[in-house]
């Protein structure tokens, strides 16, 4: 009987050791955009229980002076639905001094772009970013960060 009560714990620590995370991280380098310049990201909104936290990464490596006349990066983002549909944000600004770490040549950004979302149409989405004039001198490109969520998470 001891060993059923053992083997079944350890069974089910493996089985829920093994469940997906809330939080997803994708990055694309700059050399990766896609023929239009977009930087393109897949994103599974498929639990309709879930909001969910978008934001903006970015790497500049530079030098001390090309970082001190650099100014701010603008982008615009579109979402396009599992149907097809078009969803235009806002163009948005990451100021270039807004940076959250930095050393002597890098400084890494993360921008908040969408705060509990919740999609009108589950399924794989497309996040779009684009950049709107020249990117820094040293830009690594653009990532994501999507923290979830889920409604049954908070309630249990």
């Amino acid at each position: 009987m001891t060993r059923r009560v053992l083997i079944t714990i350890v069974l089910a620590s493996a089985l829920f050791s093994c469940a997906p995370s809330g939080n997803f991280q994708q990055f694309v380098k700059a050399s990766e955009v896609d023929f239009l310049g977009r930087y393109a990201f897949p994103i599974d909104f498929t639990d309709s229980l879930s909001r969910y936290d978008i934001s903006v990464l970015t790497r500049i490596d530079s030098t001390p002076e090309k970082f001190s006349s650099a100014g701010d990066m603008r982008f615009s983002a579109r979402f396009v639905s599992p149907e097809g549909k078009i969803y235009l944000l806002d163009e948005f600004v990451i100021p270039f001094e807004s940076y959250t770490s930095s050393s002597t040549f890098t400084r890494d950004y993360v921008f908040p772009l969408l705060r509990g979302t919740r999609p009108v149409e589950n399924g794989e989405w497309m996040l779009y970013i684009s950049p709107e004039g020249k990117c820094p001198d040293g830009f690594r490109g653009l990532g994501i960060i999507i923290e979830k969520d889920s409604l049954w998470e908070r309630t249990n």
